[in-house]
């Protein structure tokens, strides 16, 4: 006579676990109002700023420093350089977006909609478990590379100086609205609980209120969320 076999519990729930996958959300953005430049449009200017960085956290600054071609640097035009210019990330195939800007919004996003109560140790846990593919995201419209900006924006700012506060103008190379980013998200199996998809539709939805780009507390820069779709 045979006696079946009983499994110790703790090799029953390993048997029938699954292992745990990465889950990615397909996500496109579609400016709704008109959009600036944010880096100096002079080379020296940005080189020194990624310097500054590079001090503060040397593995945030290689990518920067890589997509920042020395072909781009010395195809600036001279007269942006003296006036003081913001432009956009620019290469032969178009103006693009870096994918830590994504990872900026959310984390901006997380501290204004979410709160730290919710999600303590939020940027932390972003940096960690939610990635952004492709690592350079060019800008469309209609389905179009963006080659180059729309228009020049300029307006007159308050600056303080050894000799006192003076008015200086400021000029930002613009993109006019309807210009889209498609990328995805990947959020890694320890963050799943947290950077559920309920919370990244809410990130990404703030951008109604607050967008990509120079002035974005301007109004400049919104978008909405055009696909939010899951990759099964």
């Amino acid at each position: 006579m045979t006696t079946a076999k009983v499994l110790d519990p703790v090799e029953e729930q390993v048997k029938e676990k699954k292992p745990a996958s990465v889950k990615r959300y397909a996500v496109t953005l579609t400016t709704i109002t008109e959009m600036l430049g944010s880096i100096p449009a002079d080379p020296e200017v940005y080189k020194r700023f990624i310097a500054e960085k590079a001090k503060e956290n040397k593995s945030y600054t290689a990518e920067e420093i890589a997509v920042r071609t020395e072909a781009e640097l010395a195809s600036l035009n001279r007269e942006r350089e003296e006036q003081g210019w913001s432009t956009f990330h620019k290469d032969e195939n178009g103006i693009f977006q870096l994918d830590y800007v994504i990872r900026g919004h959310m984390k901006e996003a997380c501290a204004s909609v979410t709160g730290k109560s919710e999600v303590p140790a939020f940027k932390s846990k972003i940096d960690r478990w939610a990635f952004i593919f492709p690592q350079v995201i060019y800008w469309q419209r209609e389905g179009n590379p963006v080659l180059k900006e729309d228009s020049v924006r300029e307006r007159p700012i308050r600056v303080m100086t050894p000799q006192g506060p003076r008015t200086s103008l400021k000029r930002s190379d613009s993109l006019r609205v309807g210009v889209s980013i498609s990328f995805e998200v990947h959020v890694l199996p320890l963050g799943q609980r947290e950077l559920n998809e309920t919370r990244l539709r809410e990130w990404f939805a703030y951008g109604k209120y607050q967008g990509f780009g120079e002035w974005r507390n301007a109004s400049y820069g919104r978008f909405e969320v055009t696909k939010f779709e899951p990759i099964e």
